[in-house]
């Protein structure tokens, strides 16, 4: 499978986001993770979780459908125990520390695709006919109140400028929800193309543009570097990390 991945520091004095594509047999899993909690922490929390993920990924992954899920619970309750384990050897003033983590499983030969996420780094798919679908949803305020039906307190997170604050990502002391979204057999020759993205991506370039990029003729390697380009127009002042993946 052809795939691209950047990471650009942008404006920041560090690049805390990190990114990997990786293969055991028939699988690919690419994960893209924004780190944070200041000075080197978010880029410890980060790197520890693509580490960590990859290895257990490439060592120790067999695909079982209904093992999927127990497959992320278990790994992920190890990497916190990892971060906890890290923060206490080497510097408890890294205990806030923590990473969104995003990404996607492809198994080929069931023609079956999860995406996984914490937080509020994106996956998204481009189908065959030009339309880009936003596959997990961003874990913050202002998303768990729409679901929780809270519409009215809106405006009273917006006005403490907490609208976008996380309700979940990985971390030693971080409340963690990790979301599983399995494509459909049928949907996996509709799929053109995957694109990982942190917020130093969406946040700046907005969907309609995204899908136009995203759908070119142009290599994918044209199009991750068009989007960084658009993100910098758009006055990004965040790390800047994608993956595409071709489907095709």
């Amino acid at each position: 499978m052809i795939f691209v991945s950047r990471s650009e520091k942008g404006k920041r004095q560090s690049n805390q986001d990190r990114v990997g594509v990786f293969e055991n047999k028939d699988t690919i899993f690419a994960i893209l993770c924004d780190g944070m909690g200041g000075h080197s922490g978010g880029e410890i929390a980060s790197s520890l979780a693509v580490n960590f993920l990859s290895r257990e990924f490439v060592n120790n992954f067999n695909y079982k459908k209904d093992d999927v899920k127990l497959w992320f619970d278990i790994n992920i309750d190890k990497l916190k125990r990892l971060m906890v384990r890290e923060v206490k050897e080497n510097d408890e003033s890294l205990m806030e520390m923590g990473t969104t983590i995003t990404g996607v499983l492809i198994i080929k030969k069931e023609n079956r695709i999860y995406f996984f996420n914490c937080g509020d780094s994106r996956g998204y798919a481009l189908l065959k006919n030009g339309a880009l679908n936003q596959i997990t949803v961003d874990q913050n305020v202002f998303n768990l109140l729409n679901s929780n039906g809270q519409t009215d307190l809106i405006n009273r997170y917006k006005q403490t400028n907490s609208l976008w604050k996380l309700t979940s990502a990985v971390g030693p002391k971080i409340a963690t929800t990790l979301e599983i979204f399995e494509l459909e057999a049928k949907h996996f020759p509709q799929i053109k193309k995957i694109l990982l993205t942190s917020d130093g991506i969406h946040g700046a370039v907005d969907f309609k543009s995204i899908e136009l990029i995203l759908s070119s003729q142009n290599s994918i390697d044209q199009i991750a570097n068009k989007l960084l380009d658009e993100a910098i127009l758009g006055d990004s002042t965040d790390n800047m990390s994608l993956i595409i993946l071709d489907m095709e």
